[in-house]
């Protein structure tokens, strides 16, 4: 014992292996989207003015992204204790940035986001008017378990200033992780949209610049989808001599405006009072915080809820400068009182005029004050909010008084589209009345069996027991009913959707039609001009007209595609060929069969019988199998994707057999009892969110029934994917449908 003592130290310490930054980098940024997001984040952190995110050939190996903004840059000392501390609680003791912005990053790790998007990266930042630092950092050098995290060293070298000796930090990304999509690049700008409010370029001179050769209509300032889904938006002005101008817009493009004089919006004002705080403006935008107010924006719940999380609340910015804590969303200050005023008056918004108000967490709204202008609206010594003054209460009167006008005019606005609705019968809450008087009638029964219990014999007493066991009964099947009736809705409401955009489809199949004959026949027009050019331009004019021409193409081939959906003989039913009627949608899909890289396999039938159908039945089986597919085909390898469709008759029993299989995903084995079911759907998008109709295989389902037929499927086929088997009988019994012709 007394060997071993002497050959172990007092202590022991914890070490790191490298590969501890791969893996916390990993944990903690889930995908290239949120790795992206991150490091934008830090440039708002940064105080930078404009962040630009820029993609070159993304999709290819070689390709590389840089990530640039001209925020303040670091020098030596933030960079090597900062920047290269993993983890750091900088954004915990120092919440506000230089500008007075709420610090967004998380977590101290935003640097660990470029181990998850590239290989190789190299940081150059400058302060303003100074040399530069430059830090190269190869990301596969953590994959080792051997050694320290700290011995691992990075080349770090001194770059001259900037031109014009500006700061900023760019980051230039190599060796990509994975390979950009069409789909990923809409989801980063989507989410993009989402980091800043509506008017955060006027509040703080921020800007996001999306930059991409690869999706050239995304590319440019990145614009806040939030303005346009609000339900209002108040824009109020009160002049430095009393005139309080407010202008509302309701969503549908309603204005409506309120002035008057100082005076005249508060009874205990003299005529010759002034507001001593000055001339002011605020913005509000006031959000509904339900999922009807969403329909046709593109924009989800819990993305406008985490919008309004961040920045709900009515702000100040002085001189471009918030001036805090106010409408901080982490403060429990509500300075303008306005939940207070909710719980005091908590009425809907149909109640009288003058009765409903708005909560907190509805707006995001700024007001906007200089020092040269609101000399009154003083900091408080210890910079925690403004001097309590006159000047202060006359800014929060002004402020409050705009609310209360918006507050009015959603009511009006409300009472008067209630009034020009036509009645309807509402069965559901028809249905629920209904249920709760039974439900109180069987309470009754019971009670009544109980109060009479020995005047009348057991029997009788049983008798109006059993009855109230009936009548609760009935009640069940009534809240059954409620709840099919609700389901059967929703599903109405879809099958009503999809049904318009039908009719819309054909419609815009014309329009498109004719329109690209007209850029096509430009396009021809165009050619001979370009003789003139000179042979490099001509050549690099030559090659932008010919995509444009192909994509005018495919854009006249989708067109056509609605249109012969709903042609009249696809709505006629008749004698078809079956593998005819398969190959047309597919021969629609080749060009994306094709950009994704998906191998079509077909094992057609010789000499099939015909088959008495509709042609669109038959092509809404295999458009929803093969749209299915390409969801399920996302993450398997490139060279590994394939489709296969075969038919088959079977003499003995005159059925028609349709195998369609993938080498996808596959369904899982709890999901194969749903995937019928109508809004069922294990589609997520890059985020991890749903997404589709989940009417799609219902929809399939209930053809296949129609004809009397019978489909199977497995989750895990003979190519790995999902695997579907149609069998339709030679001959059948069919119900009409409306809209169908004989």
């Amino acid at each position: 014992m007394a060997d071993l003592k002497s050959q172990i130290p007092d202590e022991l310490r914890f070490c790191i292996s490298p590969r501890t930054m791969q893996m916390l980098g990993r944990e903690n940024v889930s995908s290239p989207i949120v790795a992206v997001l991150e490091l934008v984040k830090n440039a708002y952190d940064a105080d930078a003015s404009q962040v630009t995110v820029l993609f070159r050939r993304a999709s290819t190996e070689g390709g590389f992204i840089v990530i640039e903004d001209n925020g303040e840059g670091m020098d030596f000392k933030e960079l090597r204790d900062k920047w290269m501390v993993i983890g750091t609680d900088n954004k915990l003791q120092e919440p506000l940035t230089e500008r007075g912005r709420v610090k967004v990053g998380e977590k101290g790790i935003g640097r660990l986001a470029l181990d998850r998007l590239s290989k190789r990266a190299t940081l150059v930042t400058h302060r303003a008017n100074t040399d530069g630092l430059m830090l190269t950092i190869g990301w596969t050098r953590y994959e080792r378990d051997q050694g320290q995290l700290q011995e691992i060293g990075h080349p770090l070298a001194v770059v001259p200033p900037n031109r014009g000796g500006h700061s900023g930090t760019t980051l230039y990304l190599t060796g990509l992780c994975d390979r950009w999509t069409s789909r990923g690049y809409e989801a980063l700008y989507s989410d993009l949209s989402l980091l800043v409010p509506p008017f955060e370029t006027e509040l703080v001179d921020f800007k996001i610049v999306f930059d991409c050769d690869e999706a050239p209509d995304l590319s440019g300032v990145v614009a806040s989808p939030m303005a346009a889904i609000a339900e209002y938006r108040l824009v109020s002005e009160l002049s430095a001599d009393g005139g309080i101008h407010h202008t509302l817009t309701h969503r549908s493009g309603e204005v409506v405006e309120d002035c008057r004089r100082w005076h005249e919006a508060f009874d205990d004002v003299a005529e010759h009072d002034k507001p001593s705080c000055g001339p002011l403006r605020f913005t509000l935008y006031f959000y509904l915080r339900e999922v009807s107010s969403l329909r046709g924006t593109g924009i989800k719940r819990a993305e406008l809820l985490h919008f309004l999380n961040r920045f709900h609340g009515v702000r100040i910015y002085r001189d471009s400068f918030r001036v805090k804590p106010y409408g901080d969303p982490r403060s429990d200050k509500d300075w303008l009182g306005l939940n207070a005023r909710r719980v005091q008056h908590p009425g809907g918004v149909g109640a009288r005029i003058g009765e409903w108000r708005l909560a907190e967490n509805q707006v995001v709204s700024s007001i906007f004050i200089t020092r040269r202008d609101n000399p009154d609206l003083r900091d408080q010594t210890n910079r925690e909010g403004l001097v309590e003054n006159q000047a202060y209460y006359d800014l929060r009167r002004f402020v409050l008084h705009g609310i209360q006008f918006l507050e009015r005019e959603r009511q009006k606005r409300y009472h008067r589209e209630r009034g020009k609705r036509e009645p309807e019968i509402k069965v559901r809450p028809t249905l629920v009345t209904v249920r709760q008087q039974l439900q109180e009638q069987a309470q009754q029964l019971r009670k009544t069996a109980g109060d009479l219990r020995g005047t009348f014999a057991e029997a009788e007493g049983s008798t109006l027991l059993a009855l109230a066991d009936r009548t609760e009964s009935l009640a069940d099947h009534l809240e059954a009913a409620e709840e099919t009736y609700s389901e059967e809705e929703t599903e109405r409401q879809l099958m009503l959707g999809l049904a318009t955009l039908g009719i819309a489809m054909a419609a815009f199949g014309h329009e498109t039609a004719r329109s690209i004959n007209q850029v096509l026949g430009r396009a021809d027009l165009l050619r001979p001009v370009l003789d003139d050019l000179p042979a490099e331009r001509e050549n690099k004019a030559r090659q932008n007209l010919d995509a444009l021409i192909d994509f005018a193409r495919r854009i006249e081939a989708w067109g056509q595609f609605a249109l012969d959906r709903v042609s009249r003989d696809k709505r006629t039913r008749r004698n078809i060929d079956l593998n005819q009627t398969i190959e047309t949608p597919l021969k629609a899909f080749e060009g994306m069969l094709r950009r994704r890289s998906i191998k079509l396999e077909l094992a057609l039938a010789d000499n099939l019988p015909p088959l008495r159908a509709f042609a669109m039945d038959i092509e809404a089986i295999i458009i929803n199998f093969i749209t299915n597919a390409f969801t399920a085909l996302d993450p398997t390898p490139l060279p590994d994707r394939r489709i296969f469709v075969s038919t088959a008759y079977d003499t003995e029993r005159d059925i028609f057999q349709v195998t369609f299989a993938d080498s996808g995903k596959g369904i899982r084995d709890e999901d194969l009892d749903q995937i019928w079911s109508p809004l069922f759907s294990t589609k997520v998008d890059e985020r991890g969110q749903p997404v589709g109709t989940g009417l799609g295989l219902t929809i399939v389902k209930n053809i296949i029934e129609e004809y009397s037929g019978n489909i199977e499927v497995e989750g895990h086929g003979h190519l790995g994917g999902a695997e579907f088997r149609v069998m339709l009988p030679h001959r059948y019994s069919r119900r009409e449908k409306d809209g169908y012709n004989e």
